[in-house]
């Protein structure tokens, strides 16, 4: 069973997808770049994370402090969601 760990160096725009191995198997590294699209993507999915980490533990929404319950919080969600699903296809569909 192979074991997926996301290192991410955001300075450089790479994802590092190294799947944990065994003692007999040496290390093969796949380093993918990610472009524009792909950095503003994983910044809406970081911020998603953190926010839902903010209603977990303290029952504070920063979004519809932010923004209210306006149509503009739902855009915000909406932009957050569509990222996820970029970030996740992206690392795990790519052409290797």
């Amino acid at each position: 069973m192979w074991i997926i760990l996301l290192l991410i160096e955001i300075g450089q725009g790479k994802i590092l997808l190294a799947p944990q191995r065994s003692v007999n198997k040496p290390r093969k590294n796949k380093m993918k770049k990610l472009g524009t699209v792909g950095l503003i993507a994983l910044t809406l999915v970081i911020i998603g994370g953190l926010n839902w980490g903010l209603v977990g533990f303290f029952s504070f929404n920063l979004v519809t402090a932010l923004f209210g319950s306006t149509m503009l919080t739902n855009i915000v969600y909406d932009l957050v969601g569509i990222s996820a699903l970029y970030i996740a296809f992206g690392c795990f569909m790519g052409k290797e």
